[in-house]
This record gives structure tokens, C-alpha cells and sequence, in this order.
């Protein structure tokens, strides 16, 4: 009984360390980024450099 009470709390353990996966990929991403293609998404590398610097938590 209680493996089936803590499965829902797992899963969502599970999908909140993805979702900082992601984020952490994104961030990573935008780092490859050129100066060129940044200013195509409207995005300077001063932005980028403040959004890598955040921990991965954060939004």
C-alpha cells in the first residue's frame, strides 16, 4: 500500500528534475549561440550570460 501512496509523489520528483533538465539544456544552448543569431531571437549575450548565471531552479 504505501509503494502506491509514494508513486505520485515520485513521479512528480521525477518530471520536476526534468523540467530542470531542460531548462539546464536551454540555458547551455543559448550559450552556442553567435552574436548574430541572439540578436535574430532578440537576445544579447549580457542576457544570456544573466540567465546561464541563475541555478537551475529558477526560471
Amino acid at each position: 500500500m504505501l509503494a502506491l501512496k509514494t508513486l505520485p509523489l515520485v513521479r512528480r520528483v521525477a518530471a520536476l528534475f526534468n523540467h530542470w533538465r531542460q531548462r539546464a539544456r536551454g540555458r547551455a544552448e543559448l550559450t552556442a549561440l553567435d552574436d548574430r543569431m541572439l540578436d535574430n531571437i532578440g537576445l544579447t549575450r549580457i542576457d544570456v550570460a544573466r540567465g546561464s548565471r541563475s541555478p537551475f531552479w529558477t526560471e
